[in-house]
Order: structure tokens, then C-alpha cells, then sequence
């Protein structure tokens, strides 16, 4: 009797250990909540391998899935930690493991594995194909570890952690800034804030090593640029202190948006203008903290800025973020000239002189190309040289405009912001109260430059530290100038990168007169879409024009003297004297119909021309005013000036 008890125990205790021992289907581990009810138990599974990651600089591990994929919302897939063990598998291998579940860093795994048996090789998965949007991160348990493709056009929106991480910010599209689209506050500005911070992922390349050498994912430059493309993606997801992220199983191929070598889409232009912020550009007083530390990473600094200059080859640079005083625009106009072996470069002096490592914006220009009008005028305080003008002569046809550059407040230091310069959660942060002053400031300022040059034709330019549909821009809409790189790009074009988000913090603007003699705008893109390990003071060094600064510069062309310049008949329509009083003569405009407005585009006067030569009398006051000509299909402008 005693033997019969003892019999019945052992196989008992025997269907026990096969009970426990029996396999669990992976979404039975896996199951759709964010971790396993299995958690710290011990179980048996089996799967095809899908990836390995062996070693301890990597996962230390291999990714499985279920040759047939199951009827629930739960994932297929799982990873393996093999830890301290000697097991080796390859992918295509079936295989049965045993081991604890256990949670790591949110993502359910098998680890402390006991057994892992091989049991054929050569096996298929297919990936199961995928499209990653604002919505995909919601239902992202049921993807957890499996092989995935992904059947769409992935585009790079950040390399900010490319160097230090192996890893790039992937999103279905390039994510605007939400105020560069919507108006601040609103309902659409939410939305897409909301749906960018959903619409974006990461490739990783699995390893945990920081700064990885070579680094991944980077072409024969060393670069990877944001903007660039990549099609159906065929990679792992995972999860990690990050977040959800994609190991790729294949070397990923690029394309689209690779460095150029010069800007383009300018029309066919008589004059080339240049904004560009040169990212605190030094040549003294190293090593207050902005700008370079020494004079090694100064002369770095200046290679880098001199190599992008030349690309530009503007006839007139404006410059931002400089060093105040004179010694850094002459190093940069000396430069200029000896690669050019020719003294055709010179810049504005405006007076001032060094103050520390404060910077301001100035005017390098080619003096064979163009001659400044009068002096230079200033809109500062005595330390802040940051609103300037200057008018421009073009020597080839004695046309000229007016320069007016710009650098408003940032939207940085917060801590001392009162009243309205309180951040409201609006998407325009900081100071935002200031910049819209300096918007109007700057629109009185260039009324007084137009007078005090008798010239109409103006052109803002600047590192404005607001996106496109932010107050202080507005102010210049409500004054009827226009958004040039809106107008010749639409929504899409950018200057500027910050937390994967791109859009314009700086801007050029036209008034209408000058409007009409602009052949094309384009922002010369050497630097935002690059990583920042481009920069001078990184090792290695990298000696060429990307990422010199954080700003891409902005490049405007002009057919200057010629207005509308499409359908624009020859013609030798007179207006003299020009300066008037309000009484002029206008010769060889027999049959054309003359419109006077002013500046912002209000009807002051409007006759036929009958005869071939016509006196005019008017009663004007004192200002700055366009004569359109009209005549069947053809207009012609010309510029008056009323003392």
C-alpha cells in the first residue's frame, strides 16, 4: 500500500513538472496590456529568430516571433536576454527557450534563460507591413518586438543624438514649427503641436555604446541631414529609456536633400543679397561663454564662416551676430579679398567699437558691384547695435534700395520676463511683447531711413527670433510688406531647427515697390540640416562650410531698377525734377494712365497721360511716392520723391 501512495505522488509531482514546463504561445506572454501577467514566472516558448544583437556592447540577446501570427491584439513578437549564457542562435533558426518573464525598461522580455534549443534552421518571416503616423504609438504594444515594415517614405527630422547615441528621429514627413503654419494659441496651433510630439520615432542602432565609432547610419561625409529620405523600412520595435524605437536589420539608404554647394532658384538677377547669423562670430574676448573659448576655436570658427561666404558670393552680405566694433568685419572683408586676390570687398563702418563679446549685425559689400548712399543709420541702444540700414547704389544702372537688417530679441531667459513678455503657452515663448515692439520700431525706422535717403524701395532682413505666424511678423503684413520666402516656396521653406521641428526665424521682407523687383529667394541650407558635431569647436575638426552656425543663411536676388519684371515693355518714361515739390514733368508716357500712391499702396492721384510731354501738379505732401504707368497690359513704376 505504502509503495502504491508512493507511486501516485511521483507521477503526480511528475504531471506537475510537465504542466509547468508546457508552451506558452508568445501573445500569451506578451498579452495587450503594457506588461505581462506572467511577469517573474518561468515558461517555455518557441519562435523563429528574427534578429540577433549578441554581445554586451549590444542587446546581448535575439529577437523571436511566431511563425503564424495569432488572432488577438497582442504582439507575435518577443527578445531574449541571454545574459552570462553560451547559447548562440542565427536568424532564420526555430527555436524553444526557457526562462523568466521579466520587464525591462518597459519592454517584456525572456530572460535568466534556462534552455535554448535549435530546432531547424533556415526559416522565413515575413515582416508585417505597417504605416507609421500620429496614431501608430497608441497601438504600439501590439507591434512590441516583431519585425515590421514600414510602407511609406520615413524622413530624418533630428541628428541631434546621431553621434552620441547611434540614433535619428524618423517621422512620415519633415515637422513644421507649429506657429511657422498656425496662429499662435489657436485650435489648428494645439492640433499640430499635439500631432508632431505623436509623429516621430527613433532608429536606433542597438548598441549601448555612447558615441559609437564609426558613427552609424552616416555616408561618406560623415554626414546624415535632416530632410534626407529613406522607403520602406524593414526594422525591429522595440522599447527602451527613449521611448518606442526601431533597430533597422539591413544598412538603411538615403535620399533626397543632400549638401549643396551654392544657393539657387535666384532668377535672373543684377544683384545678390545675403542675411546671415553667424552664430557670435569673435575675433577678441574669447571665453565669456558665447562664441568661441580661445583663439584656436576662433580661427576655426572664421575657416568654416569664410568657406560659406565664398559659396554665397553675395555682392552685399548682411551679416548677424558679429562681434561690436569694427575688427571683426574688417578680418572678414581682409579674407574675403585675398581669396578673391582682389580689393573688391569693403564693409560699413558704423562707429562703434568693441565692447566685450556683445555682437551687433553689419554690411560687407562688393564695391565694385554696389556703393552705399549716405551714412549708415542705427536704431540701437549703446551696447545693443542690433536694427541697422543702409542704402545701396548699384553702379551698373544708379538703382538703389534700402538695407535693413535685423536681430530682435530671442525667445531664451525667461526668468526675468514680466507683463507681456511672460511666456502664455501660445507657442511664441518669451519676450514675445518685445519683439512686437521691435517689429513696429523697425517699421517707423525705415520710414525715416526712406526719407532721409529719398529712396522707397526697402528690404528687411534678419534674424527675427519669431516663426512666420507669430505677432511680431504680422505687424509687417499689417504695413504691406511681403513674405518673400513664402511667396517664392510656400509653407515648406525653413532657416531654422529646434526639437525636431523646422521653420523660419529668419525672414526677408519686401515693401511693395521693392516687391516687384525681386527674381527669387531661397535659404541656403549648410546648417540646420546638419549635425551639430559639424561645429568648429568639435573633434575632429571638419574644415568646410556645414554647420559653420545654427542659422542657414538667406539669399535674396534682385533685378534691381527693372519693376515687374516679367511683361515688362523697354520704355523711356521721364520724370523730372525727381526730387519735387509736388510739380513734375513726365515725358514719353503718351496714352498711359497714371496712378500715384504711396508706400502702403493708398490712391493719391489717377489721369491719362494725353500728351508726350506732360507737367504735373499735385498737392502731394512730403513723402515717398509710385507713379504706376498703365497701359493695356503693361505697367511701369517709377519712384518719386516729394520734398
Amino acid at each position: 500500500m505504502m509503495r502504491n501512495i508512493l507511486l501516485i505522488i511521483i507521477v503526480l509531482l511528475c504531471n506537475i513538472s510537465l504542466y509547468g514546463q508546457s508552451i506558452k504561445e508568445i501573445y500569451e506572454i506578451q498579452e495587450t496590456g503594457a506588461s505581462s501577467a506572467l511577469t517573474s514566472q518561468v515558461v517555455t516558448t518557441q519562435g523563429i529568430v528574427t534578429a540577433t544583437f549578441p554581445g554586451s556592447n549590444s542587446l546581448n540577446g535575439f529577437f523571436m516571433q511566431s511563425a503564424t501570427t495569432n488572432g488577438s491584439n497582442a504582439s507575435d513578437g518577443i527578445f531574449i536576454y541571454l545574459g552570462n549564457t553560451t547559447f548562440s542562435v542565427a536568424k532564420g533558426d526555430a527555436v524553444e527557450v526557457t526562462g523568466t518573464v521579466t520587464e525591462y525598461q518597459n519592454r517584456t522580455q525572456i530572460s535568466n534563460v534556462s534552455v535554448c534549443k535549435i530546432k531547424s534552421h533556415d526559416n522565413t518571416i515575413l515582416p508585417t507591413k505597417v504605416v507609421f503616423d500620429e496614431n501608430f504609438k497608441t497601438n504600439a504594444e501590439r507591434y512590441e518586438n516583431m519585425l515590421l515594415e514600414f510602407d511609406q517614405t520615413f524622413t530624418v527630422i533630428s541628428n541631434r543624438y546621431l553621434k552620441q547615441f547611434g540614433q535619428l528621429s524618423l517621422s512620415g514627413k519633415r515637422l513644421q514649427s507649429p506657429t511657422e503654419v498656425t496662429i499662435p494659441g489657436s485650435t489648428e496651433y494645439t492640433a499640430l503641436k499635439t500631432s508632431n510630439s505623436m509623429n516621430q520615432i527613433i532608429l536606433d542602432d542597438a548598441s549601448s555604446v555612447s558615441y559609437p565609432t564609426p558613427t552609424p547610419f552616416t555616408d561618406i561625409n560623415g554626414t546624415r541631414r535632416t530632410g534626407e529620405c529613406t522607403d520602406s523600412l524593414v526594422t525591429i520595435l522595440d522599447q527602451n529609456v527613449f521611448g518606442y524605437v526601431l533597430y533597422a536589420l539591413d544598412d538603411v539608404v538615403f535620399y533626397k536633400n543632400q549638401r549643396p554647394t551654392q544657393p539657387e532658384n535666384l532668377g535672373n538677377y543684377n544683384l545678390k543679397v545675403c542675411c546671415f547669423n553667424l552664430e557670435y562670430y569673435l575675433r577678441e574676448n574669447w571665453g565669456t561663454g558665447y562664441g568661441p573659448d580661445n583663439e584656436a576655436d576662433a580661427n576655426r570658427q572664421h575657416s568654416k564662416i569664410l568657406k560659406a561666404l565664398q559659396a554665397i558670393d553675395a555682392d552685399i552680405y548682411g551679416l548677424v551676430e558679429i562681434q561690436t566694433g569694427q575688427t571683426a568685419l574688417q578680418y572678414l572683408t581682409d579674407a574675403l579679398n585675398t581669396s578673391a586676390q582682389n580689393d573688391i570687398y569693403a564693409y560699413i563702418n558704423d562707429g562703434t567699437s568693441t565692447y566685450g563679446s556683445y555682437t551687433k549685425v553689419g554690411f560687407i559689400y562688393r564695391k565694385d558691384k554696389v556703393a552705399p548712399i549716405k551714412e549708415i543709420r542705427s536704431d540701437n541702444t549703446e551696447t545693443q547695435n542690433r536694427k541697422k540700414a543702409q542704402c545701396f547704389n548699384l553702379i551698373s544702372n544708379n538703382e538703389s534700395f534700402i538695407f535693413s537688417l535685423n536681430h530682435f530679441k530671442s525667445k531664451s531667459g525667461g526668468s526675468y520676463a514680466t507683463a507681456d513678455n511672460v511666456d502664455k503657452g501660445d507657442g511664441q515663448s518669451y519676450y514675445n511683447g518685445d519683439r512686437v515692439r521691435e517689429a513696429n520700431a523697425t517699421v517707423s525706422f525705415v520710414n525715416v531711413c526712406a526719407t532721409y535717403y529719398n529712396e522707397p524701395d526697402i528690404l528687411i532682413m534678419g534674424d527675427l527670433n519669431a516663426y512666420a505666424k507669430e505677432d511680431p511678423l504680422q505687424v509687417f503684413y499689417n504695413y504691406n510688406y511681403t513674405h518673400l520666402l513664402k511667396q517664392f516656396h510656400g509653407d515648406e521653406e525653413y532657416s531654422y531647427s529646434y526639437n525636431s521641428e523646422a521653420g523660419c526665424l529668419d525672414h526677408v521682407l519686401a515693401n511693395s515697390s521693392l516687391k516687384q523687383q525681386i527674381t527669387g529667394c531661397s535659404v541656403f541650407h549648410i546648417n540646420t540640416d546638419e549635425p551639430s558635431y559639424f561645429e568648429y569647436n568639435q573633434t575632429p575638426f571638419y574644415d568646410n562650410m556645414y554647420r559653420c552656425s545654427d542659422h542657414d543663411p538667406i539669399v535674396v536676388g534682385l533685378q534691381l531698377g527693372v519693376q515687374n519684371v516679367v511683361n515688362t515693355p523697354i520704355n523711356n518714361i521721364f520724370v523730372y525734377p525727381n526730387p519735387s515739390k509736388g510739380v513734375f514733368t513726365i515725358s514719353n508716357a503718351l496714352n498711359y494712365h497714371l496712378i500715384i500712391t504711396d508706400m502702403l499702396g493708398r490712391k493719391f492721384y489717377s489721369s491719362d497721360i494725353p500728351t508726350n510731354i506732360e507737367p504735373i501738379t499735385t498737392y502731394l505732401p512730403q513723402g515717398i511716392y509710385l507713379l504706376n504707368f498703365v497701359h493695356n497690359n503693361s505697367k511701369i513704376t517709377k519712384k518719386l520723391v516729394v520734398n
